[in-house]
């Protein structure tokens, strides 16, 4: 049993056991909910009583408006594919960070990275990743940070 609550209060209860079936809107792809009461969905994350809501929607622009006052999917983790890196002169080497829940799931996706010096480790942005090129020797700190939730994960380089 779904219950469906808005603004708090009890607005219906439904029984998802035997519910199947899916739902095509101009914001989502494919929600719905398989045989067995899971939810299932590629660019939503939706909550249940989310999908019931959606499935009362009778235009897009009802729909465009429930979507935009959805609560922010915030983000809870950041990781890093290479923590510690070593290079030689003039060689790179291409990072990139993975937050928590999935980009395509967090409302804020946006990740900065900063060197602890860039006369040793320039950095040059390349869509969602980045491009690490070694300048001289020594080592440098690289930090990688969420916008939201402010989660730090750190790339240590040595540059010979």
């Amino acid at each position: 049993m779904e219950t469906l609550k808005v603004d708090g209060k009890l607005e219906q209860q439904i029984d998802i056991s035997k519910i199947t079936g899916t739902m095509d809107t101009n914001y989502t792809t494919k929600i719905g909910v398989d045989g067995k009461g899971t939810l299932f969905g590629n660019n939503f994350n939706a909550a249940l009583d989310e999908v019931s809501i959606l499935k009362k929607a009778g235009t897009a622009e009802d729909a465009q408006k429930m979507y935009q006052s959805a609560p922010p999917i915030s983000v809870t983790n950041i990781s890093i594919d290479q923590p510690t890196v070593q290079l030689n002169v003039d060689g790179y080497t291409y990072l990139k960070a993975d937050i928590k829940p999935s980009a395509s799931a967090a409302t804020n996706k946006k990740v900065t990275w900063k060197s602890s010096d860039s006369s040793i480790v320039a950095l040059e942005n390349q869509n969602d990743t980045i491009n690490a090129k070694a300048l001289k020797p020594g080592r440098v700190v690289l930090t990688a940070s969420t916008e939201d939730g402010n989660y730090n994960k750190y790339v240590y380089i040595q540059v010979k």
